[in-house]
């Protein structure tokens, strides 16, 4: 599973848009200094082309330019997750137990919305936002 481990997937050959590159990355994980129970999912997907000129102010006509959709979500687990506060030492263990023991249970099979038991708040929210900025 790709988004264990945060891996890129790329293609050229997505339905029409020609030869443009499409990327795709997925992470799971624990935001750096949020606690224990909190876990963070973050999906990111950039496709390029070429520049009309049309507004030169942005870029120049023909140079190959990106449009990057970016989004996360913080979820608040009921038991603690990951071993310490510190992002970098979140094992694939834990991502693991995050995927399969918490998301289940946070997200709504009805809506696709977080329940609010699982929603992160403070400084958990906090993290977790720089995490998703800087993905």
């Amino acid at each position: 599973m790709a988004a264990l481990t945060g891996s890129i997937l790329t293609t050229r050959k997505f339905p029409t848009l020609g030869n443009s590159l499409v990327l795709t990355k997925a992470f799971v994980t624990h935001p750096h200094r949020a606690s224990l129970p909190v876990g963070i999912y973050m999906f990111k997907r950039l496709v390029t082309h070429k520049c009309t000129g049309k507004n030169p102010t942005f870029c120049k006509s023909g140079t190959t330019v990106a449009d990057v959709y970016k989004t996360g979500v913080c979820v608040k687990c009921d038991y603690d997750v990951f071993k310490t506060i510190l992002a970098h030492q979140a094992t694939i263990k834990h991502r693991k137990s995050f995927v399969k023991r918490c998301l289940p249970k946070a997200i709504n099979n009805t809506t696709g919305e977080l329940n609010v038991d699982f929603l992160c708040s403070g400084s958990d929210l906090e993290a977790a936002e720089a995490s998703i900025a800087g993905f």
